[in-house]
């Protein structure tokens, strides 16, 4: 977005700020206190400590300024005179005061022809000769020779057109051409008053205080060319750079300054880039059959444009079986828990009849809180005979407020073949055995032992990051969905049980 406040033409100074645009301006004048301009990258987004200037530039055009010199030196000159304008200024228009052959006055083009006379415009060549360069009225061509300009005359006032000049010579001539031309004895001429066109002076852009200068011009910048364009990318990320290192906004004043009051078309003026928030490397992050948040530091992240980071992924051969694992109520427990409390009697989920079958079972999650410290023994049951199946698991809970999943390891056995239940109960406080809403069933999440990862994705903010192929998988720069990074660090799930590491974790916002 942008914002612009421009004053109108001819005022002394006017304001733009530049937001991420580039602007199309009008005509603008610039003085020696200057014409504001400024790059905002609005605030830094939290941790970003980086700047990084992809283009920034002006486009500027420079315009003649016209200036009333009033009366210049006037010098008879043979039968002619020169005219010589201050130092340093060239002439665009003259106002002729008493122009006369003998006695008639001679203040347009229709009196020249009416007395058979043209008034001759020379300037000085290389050598300081004055040669033709115009002829009111007009000179035609012949042969090879072109015609000669014609400067416009009227009430006095002779437009001089291209031939800008610091010094002219007058002359009341007759004949057809240069090489013919014949001075009038009798041309007389009071007063002569110009207005200059004068080019932009010394331009500068700087920072306000006058530091630092991103670009200057010195000198007269030569007016009705081509735009000229500016590179000034690394003067403004070296800028911002140090804003940003000083703990400011990454935003620069800055002022556009002319050695005299001067006239430019400011085509555009622009900054684009990024900040950059970049971590070097992530602590180690485990994914157990449950989603984990991205164990980033402080502070919390704005939502990104991009994300970028270097993965490495090890598969444990293990990995959860979804459509017999139930869900997780999140968030601690504030009034009664829905579901069955352990104590010394065993509570027993059983299992569909071909749950699990040929599978090798690693994990059993008990969904559900212990409100005092428990010791729990875990006993896998053949839900048909109730007989045992395998040593006891016995497990130590700390008391917890929140409803979450206490992964039981359980010892590898040959895979199962027969219905499978599994039953719970405390040789010490209680456990909370949180119940499905449905049939009432305490809640279970199972995994299995399985060395084929199978393709199974690694989900960032509920949004797929890869898929998992292989038991090791390294990769670099990874492009990390920048939605899971809105207000907080992003959630990694998985029915793998994985371990991740992430290096060179970059968030990028584009200004």
């Amino acid at each position: 977005m942008a914002q612009v406040t421009a004053a109108q033409a001819g005022e002394m100074s006017a304001t733009v700020e530049v937001v991420m645009a580039t602007l199309l301006l009008p005509v603008i004048e610039v003085t020696t206190q200057g014409h504001a301009l400024a790059v905002d990258w609005g605030s830094t987004p939290p941790g970003a400590t980086r700047v990084e200037v992809t283009s920034a530039s002006l486009a500027l055009t420079p315009l003649s300024r016209d200036t009333t010199l009033g009366a210049l030196q006037l010098a008879k000159d043979g039968r002619g005179y020169k005219v010589t304008a201050p130092t340093g200024r060239r002439l665009t228009r003259i106002v002729l005061h008493g122009l006369k052959a003998g006695e008639s006055s001679l203040s347009d083009r229709a009196k020249l022809v009416e007395r058979g006379l043209r008034l001759a415009v020379a300037v000085p060549d290389g050598s300081g000769r004055f040669t033709p360069t115009g002829a009111t009225p007009g000179v035609p061509g012949a042969g090879l020779v072109p015609p000669l300009p014609q400067p416009g005359y009227t009430a006095g006032v002779l437009d001089l057109g291209s031939n800008v000049a610091s010094r002219l010579r007058l002359s009341l001539v007759t004949g057809d051409g240069p090489d013919r031309f014949t001075e009038d004895a009798t041309m007389a001429l009071e007063r002569v008053e110009g207005v200059a066109a004068d080019p932009p002076l010394d331009l500068k852009l700087a920072g306000e205080s006058g530091a630092p200068v991103l670009w200057a011009f010195p000198g007269e910048m030569p007016s009705g060319g081509a735009a000229t364009q500016a590179d000034l990318r690394v003067a403004v990320e070296t800028a911002l750079q140090a804003a940003v290192d000083a703990g400011a906004a990454p935003r620069l004043p800055l002022r556009l300054t002319a050695g005299r009051a001067s006239q430019l078309r400011l085509a555009s003026f622009q900054a684009h880039g990024t900040l950059i928030r970049r971590i070097a490397s992530v602590p180690t992050l485990e994914i157990q059959g449950e989603a984990a948040p991205l164990p980033a530091e402080a502070p919390l992240p704005e939502r990104p444009n991009t994300a970028t980071a270097d993965l490495s992924l090890r598969y444990l051969g293990i990995r959860l079986v979804p459509e017999l694992s139930d869900a997780v109520p999140g968030g601690p427990v504030l009034g009664p828990v829905f579901g069955h409390v352990v104590g010394t009697a065993e509570v027993v989920r059983s299992l569909p009849p071909q749950a699990l079958r040929g599978a090798r079972l690693a994990r059993i999650g008990l969904v559900g809180r212990a409100p005092e410290a428990a010791a729990l023994v875990l006993t896998l049951r053949n839900a048909t005979t109730g007989a045992a199946i395998g040593a006891p698991v016995k497990l130590a809970l700390e008391a917890a407020r929140d409803i979450a999943t206490r992964w039981v390891e359980v010892p590898e056995e040959a895979p199962i073949d027969v219905p499978l239940a599994v039953a719970l109960r405390a040789t010490s406080g209680r456990f909370l055995w949180s119940a499905r809403d449905d049939d009432g069933a305490p809640r279970l999440r199972l995994a299995v032992h399985d060395p084929d990862p199978g393709g199974r994705p690694l989900l960032l903010g509920g949004a797929s990051l890869l898929t998992v192929d292989t038991m090791v998988l390294r990769q670099r720069g990874v492009a990390l969905p920048s939605a899971g990074f809105a207000g907080h660090w992003p959630m990694l799930s998985s029915e793998l049980f994985l371990t991740l590491d992430l290096a060179d974790l970059t968030l990028r916002y584009v200004r």
